[in-house]
């Protein structure tokens, strides 16, 4: 367990961790249970390393070996999939959870995690493990990492939710073309160069990356495997890759349909089977345990899951939704949901199954309700539709018409929303 009585603004008892959240949890289970979950595996760290690289050379030679377009496609998503669980994995490191040794966690995420998809364990966790601090405050470097907010503190047009059906979809379709992983290759190769605390403090270490990079090159060039590299590599990052990255934190933190400190900040969601496979690896769904405890590994999340649900708070306030278009459909604006999402629903218990659980706990039985996501939403800073009213407030000021009025395409709408889950109270 990690010391970080130094790491903290604010000292609590209960932090264990260097990059735990620094405002005073609401309900803790017994700090023996969270220290019991904090035990690390390195072979179960290890397996899921081989695991999805195994995956990768499996995709490459099954398309080798039966060449299709088809079957081409379906392996830059599969790829593209592994390449965002090599990063998950590496996620894990820049939180010390991958294996016990500091030394070995970091070179070991490095050379087979991070400098394979054109970043670092320092330069992720630099900017992580304030966005863990200081969630959903002006010290969250989310902001900084992934431009969430303007340089004035409001919410870019991007990360404005809930959205129209296309807008949400036309979002998604820029990150697909291409451009965007460009930029995330150019930027977190280059980033070795930049801040001491990117490059470790040691030109040794930007050499090292550097020979790493000029050694595959070679290599690549050698064995005439450039096109290669270009197809099952290069592209699969730059597509699917980039669109399920902001998938995820579309889902990890906007429009959270709750208003109630701190459970407004994050959201967990629950993946189907094809979702773990091509959306949410490694337990990375269950977002809001790992915010609360980071120095619980991905593979004891599921356990500490069960132990919040059951035996705090969490179970009643915590948002959950249950599959990742559920989660999505949470984002899209109330004028393009089922009526009963963004409507107040008085006295009516969480069913099993049902798409999300979460209440007002101020004690007052009249206000036990779902939340609307535009509520929340303008209550934090991005643009809302006022309940009742079709007017849009943009978070800079003014009135627009409400996103279904302004949807640039509406055929899409109905046909989309039917393959989408419907929501139950």
């Amino acid at each position: 367990m990690l010391s970080t009585a130094e790491t903290a603004e604010k000292p609590r008892e209960d932090i264990e961790h260097p990059h735990a959240y620094v405002e005073k949890l609401p309900d803790r289970p017994p700090i023996h249970v969270i220290r019991d979950l904090s035990r690390l595996n390195a072979f179960r760290a290890g397996l899921a390393i081989v695991v999805e690289w195994v995956g990768i050379a499996a995709a490459v030679a099954l398309c080798e070996r039966f060449w299709s377009l088809p079957l081409y496609l379906c392996a830059v998503v599969f790829i593209g999939a592994r390449q965002h669980a090599l990063l998950v994995l590496g996620h894990e490191a820049s939180h010390f959870t991958l294996f016990k040794k500091k030394r070995w966690n970091d070179w070991v995420a490095d050379l087979v995690l991070y400098w394979p998809t054109f970043l670092s364990v320092g330069v992720f966790r630099y900017f992580h493990q304030d966005h863990h601090r200081y969630l959903g405050t002006e010290k969250d470097k989310n902001r900084e990492l992934w431009h969430t907010h303007t340089y004035e503190g409001v919410l870019a047009k991007d990360w404005e939710f809930p959205k129209s059906m296309a807008g949400l979809l036309l979002l998604l379709l820029r990150k697909l073309a291409l451009v965007e992983g460009i930029g995330w290759i150019t930027k977190g190769t280059l980033s070795m160069f930049a801040r001491p605390e990117y490059r470790k403090k040691s030109w040794l270490y930007a050499a090292a990356r550097s020979g790493y990079y000029a050694s595959i090159g070679l290599l690549l060039w050698r064995l005439n495997l450039a096109t290669d590299f270009l197809l099952y590599w290069i592209i699969p990052y730059c597509t699917w890759h980039i669109v399920i990255q902001y998938v995820r934190i579309i889902c990890e933190h906007s429009a959270i349909p709750t208003s109630t400190p701190p459970y407004h900040l994050t959201r967990t969601t629950l993946p189907s089977l094809w979702e773990r496979i091509l959306i949410l690896p490694r337990n990375i769904g269950y977002h809001h345990e790992h915010h609360w405890y980071p120095s619980v590994p991905f593979y004891h999340l599921p356990r500490l899951h069960t132990v919040l649900t059951t035996g705090t708070k969490f179970g009643q306030c915590g948002v959950i939704s249950r599959g990742v278009m559920s989660a999505l459909r949470q984002c899209i604006s109330p004028h393009e949901r089922p009526a009963e999402i963004g409507l107040h629903i008085s006295k009516l218990p969480a069913k099993k199954g049902s798409d999300i659980r979460s209440v007002d706990t101020s004690g007052n039985d009249e206000s036990l309700s779902f939340v609307s996501a535009s509520q929340a939403t303008r209550e934090h800073g991005g643009g809302s539709v006022s309940p009742g009213s079709s007017e849009f407030t943009s978070p800079r000021g003014g009135v627009k018409p409400p996103p279904h009025q302004t949807d640039p395409l509406p055929g899409i709408r109905s046909t989309i929303l039917n393959f989408l889950p419907k929501e139950t109270p």
